[in-house]
């Protein structure tokens, strides 16, 4: 059964969530398309330095009792703001019908078809735009889940434009000591590499992005696969131990 101390705060947390519908709010958030989002600055505010900035400062924001988000895609903003309220957001990753959030670049007709999951693999894009916002509106609990929600999807839909495209936002829209998306990325990649070079994407993001090809690169020089770590090993009883192909070829000179 379950502590007095839990029920309340199972209530607390969903009082904060329905207050996402704007009720009694005092703050809104125009964004690009002119959708208003509107808030409670007593919730947006202290997990967003930038955000709790533009409100208390001199700012016209702090005036208007508004901020618009000119540069920010809408639905992502909304995502940011799913997440402020409920700790979550809804990355579409069950929705066959989703589309994306803004167009993919055309996809060579020749790359390989994208295979059935059962997952839509514009959640990866959803989630890597979430984790450049959180990024830029410096929340850093966002930026984990966002990551979170990746890597879950991830194993499943890596072989797809979606991918690759996550990848280049990854690398174009955050500094290079951001590590934290940049690791999974890499490591899917090297790990598939053989795969996605079928992609002209793919070939397309390793032609236009040295930082993204050299560490691919090293990773698939310093960290293979498991399976391509066990190809290297053989039994040779000959010795009395275990000894590596490696070993083997240094031995012959």
């Amino acid at each position: 059964m379950p502590s007095t101390d839990h029920h309340q705060l199972e209530q607390l947390a969903s009082t904060i969530a329905s207050l996402r519908s704007g009720k009694y709010s005092d703050f809104t958030i125009r964004c690009s398309d002119g959708a208003l989002i509107r808030v409670h600055r007593a919730i947006v505010c202290p997990r967003s330095q930038v955000l709790s900035a533009a409100v208390d400062g001199a700012f016209k924001e702090a005036l208007s009792q508004e901020i618009f988000l000119e540069e920010d895609e809408p639905l992502i903003v909304a995502k940011m703001i799913d997440f402020l309220y409920c700790l979550d957001y809804d990355d579409h990753r069950l929705d066959a019908g989703f589309q994306g959030t803004e167009s993919i670049p055309a996809v060579d007709e020749t790359a390989a078809a994208e295979p059935p999951t059962g997952l839509n693999a514009s959640s990866l894009l959803v989630n890597a735009k979430t984790y450049i916002i959180a990024d830029k509106y410096n929340i850093q609990s966002l930026k984990e889940w966002a990551v979170t929600k990746y890597k879950e999807v991830v194993p499943a839909t890596w072989n797809s434009a979606s991918f690759v495209e996550s990848a280049r936002l990854i690398f174009e829209n955050t500094p290079e000591s951001d590590r934290m998306l940049r690791e999974i990325i890499i490591r899917k990649a090297s790990e598939n590499v053989k795969a996605l070079f079928d992609r002209s994407e793919f070939v397309t993001l390793l032609q236009g992005h040295g930082d993204f090809t050299m560490e691919v690169l090293r990773d698939v020089v310093f960290n293979p696969p498991d399976d391509v770590r066990l190809q290297e090993v053989e039994l040779d009883f000959s010795w009395g131990c275990v000894t590596t192909k490696k070993d083997k070829r240094k031995s012959r000179f």
